[in-house]
């Protein structure tokens, strides 16, 4: 099985944090997948952890009421 690189890592990892995940939040996602470890991540599911980490899966907590003007 291919698995990503080093610099996929790191970079998945930059970009995870620069659009302001935790890094619990990132192992969680990772877990969800079936990953364990950064160094296990599949190169087929690597677009997805990617947009993942960029933010592109959005999601909008917003209170009843809030932004409703």
């Amino acid at each position: 099985k291919r698995v990503v690189t080093e610099k996929n890592r790191k970079d998945f990892f930059a970009l995870a944090r620069g659009s302001g995940k935790t890094d619990d939040e990132i192992k969680k996602h990772l877990l969800s997948l079936g990953i364990e470890h950064s160094a296990d991540i599949p190169y087929s599911l690597y677009e997805e952890v990617y947009r993942w980490a960029e933010g592109r899966e959005l999601t909008i907590e917003r209170q009843p009421g809030e932004g409703d003007e």
